[in-house]
């Protein structure tokens, strides 16, 4: 993947706290899937330490995963929405790259978030200048079908802080 997507050189971001408020008005999340303890969204959370990628979710899960393994954070939402656990992915919107095609079709939702998002910069604990991309939230709803062809629904959010 080209540099210009990684202006920092850090994957702990964390989810600017309005945004994990407004998405909480839609889906109730008991667990965050992708979290230390300065960026813990939920009262369960999984750390580097207890890793998201090998521990069973819960409905509903958040997930700000690092970027540079975005592949395998939603291939673990896509397997945990077979078991019954649903779960809301925040990533860049990078829709060409390979990930997206291959798990953005098994989501139920997707989200196009408005304007940069402001991440939480794990030194300074505070919102930072705007990302150098947009982002997206993906839905991966474990009572939703999911059939050969893929229905995701497309909705566009402007969320102002």
């Amino acid at each position: 993947m080209s540099k210009v997507h990684f202006s920092t050189g850090k994957d702990n971001w964390g989810t600017p706290p309005w945004l994990f408020h407004r998405c909480s008005t839609m889906w109730d999340f008991r667990l965050d899937a992708c979290a230390e303890s300065w960026s813990a969204k939920c009262d369960q959370w999984y750390s580097v330490e207890k890793d998201g990628l090998k521990n069973p979710w819960r409905k509903w899960t958040w997930c700000n995963p690092p970027y540079s393994n975005i592949e395998a954070w939603l291939e673990k939402a896509s397997k945990e929405r077979m078991r019954g656990a649903s779960s809301v992915i925040l990533m860049p919107s990078r829709t060409d790259t390979r990930a997206w095609h291959r798990y953005a079709p098994q989501a139920s939702r997707v989200f196009f978030i408005k304007g940069r998002l402001k991440f939480i910069d794990p030194n300074g604990l505070c919102e930072r200048t705007s990302a150098p991309f947009p982002s997206l939230l993906l839905e991966f709803d474990s009572e939703k079908k999911v059939g050969r062809k893929p229905s995701i629904k497309a909705e566009f959010i402007s969320w102002a802080e």
